[in-house]
């Protein structure tokens, strides 16, 4: 009897630690269940001036995201429309909206759109505490309307792409942390194309592109590279000056032209001995600077540009 009364203690001893044993992970699980959720927002904000100006101006302040603009086709109901996505899940959420974490002000006037977009919680990030977190902003812009674009990011990319038979104005890019891509084909720039990043890299595309007046192309990334590819085979309209810039980075140039209207003249700061690939361009060093400038150059209308680099050079030219 007294051995039988010990095997039931042991039984009884080894049926409540295995019950104790198996619920500490439904237990965990629950718990974390508990301070886990997700947000998924879909906003926009029209803007539909009710007295049109002739140059439109949106500015863009976003602390953090991945912003993309682009031209679209009219009929539309408005002249722009911002389109901000945010899907967040992770701990902490339950309970909480967007608004527990940014602060988004959307102003509009009658010649005038800004939006801002300001994160409140610096847990952003805190890569612990995320599954997931991404912000997108498609901007849309009527391509029948001209407007001058200013943006300053905080952290994310900015993607602008201009298509045929659409026009801006000034282009103004400020990136702190993030890339900026610009691509402009068969359309027309009737002001000044900046981009400036601290870290990041830039990239420039440019195919058939007309001006209305003579522009000034700046473009600089601290640590970065920067890439840029310009074919030009129709008439200018204008002449670009400018500067590239890139202390830490390496420089990518692919330049084509094959009308005698278009000229240019590139200036690389400070190489010593350099040897670019060129075709119809003669070269030459002054003062431990390298220049390469068309035969044509210089013709109807230029391309004079300026490029200081610190690290290293992939160029192609072509002058037709």
């Amino acid at each position: 009897m007294v051995k039988k009364g010990i095997l039931i203690i042991i039984a009884t001893g080894i049926i409540s630690l295995s019950f104790i044993i198996s619920t500490i992970p439904i237990q965990f699980i629950s718990h974390q269940l508990s301070t886990y959720d997700t947000i998924n927002e879909e906003l926009n904000f029209p803007y539909s001036p009710s007295s049109p100006s002739s140059i439109e101006t949106l500015e863009l302040n976003v602390d953090v995201g991945t912003i993309e603009i682009v031209y679209v086709s009219p009929p539309v109901n408005y002249h722009a429309k911002i389109d901000v996505s945010i899907e967040m899940s992770g701990q902490n959420i339950p309970g909480k909206s967007y608004l527990d974490y940014f602060n988004i002000v959307w102003q509009d006037s009658s010649s005038q759109a800004n939006f801002t977009f300001e994160l409140l919680s610096e847990s952003w990030f805190d890569r612990s505490i995320w599954s997931t977190k991404n912000v997108n902003i498609v901007v849309n812009i009527r391509k029948d309307i001209v407007f001058d674009i200013i943006a300053t990011v905080n952290e994310g990319d900015i993607r602008v792409t201009v298509p045929w038979a659409s026009s801006f104005k000034n282009l103004l890019v400020k990136v702190t942390n993030g890339d900026i891509f610009y691509d402009f084909k068969y359309c027309t720039i009737e002001g000044n194309i900046i981009g400036i990043i601290n870290t990041g890299n830039l990239t420039l595309e440019t195919y058939n592109v007309q001006y209305t007046l003579n522009n000034i192309l700046n473009l600089s990334t601290q640590y970065g590279d920067i890439d840029i590819e310009i074919t030009q085979e129709i008439e200018m309209g204008a002449n670009i000056t400018g500067s590239v810039a890139l202390p830490a980075g390496d420089l990518k140039l692919i330049y084509k032209d094959d009308n005698s209207n278009i000229g240019a003249l590139f200036k690389f700061l400070g190489t010593g001995l350099f040897f670019p690939a060129t075709e119809g361009f003669k070269e030459e060093l002054i003062d431990n600077d390298y220049l390469c400038s068309s035969i044509d150059y210089p013709a109807k209308h230029n391309y004079d540009l300026f490029f200081n680099c610190g690290g290293g050079y992939w160029i192609d030219l072509e002058s037709i």
